[in-house]
């Protein structure tokens, strides 16, 4: 995970970290959808367990890449109408 620094990001600076890209969702995105996809698909690739029923079997590499996607997807998605964060 990155570092943090006590600032979120600066408009216009938020990075296509993983090359979200599917049907340009990215430049639809405003610069928090954006930094809500990369931190939540990144924070989700590395804890499977968060999700992770305990009697459940882990799910492979590729398969949980792609529950992780959808997930960061969908929880950017729903912020279409947030266009600033205060913390």
């Amino acid at each position: 995970m990155r570092k943090q620094t006590g600032i979120l990001f600066k408009i216009g600076t938020v990075e296509n970290l993983y090359m979200a890209d599917t049907k340009g969702m990215w430049d639809k995105w405003n610069d928090v959808q954006r930094y809500v996809f990369n931190e939540t698909y990144e924070y989700l690739c590395d804890n499977q367990n968060v999700l992770l029923h305990p009697k459940a079997k882990t799910a492979t590499a590729a398969m949980w890449n792609t529950t992780a996607w959808n997930a960061a997807v969908i929880a950017a998605d729903s912020l279409k109408t947030l266009k600033s964060v205060r913390v």
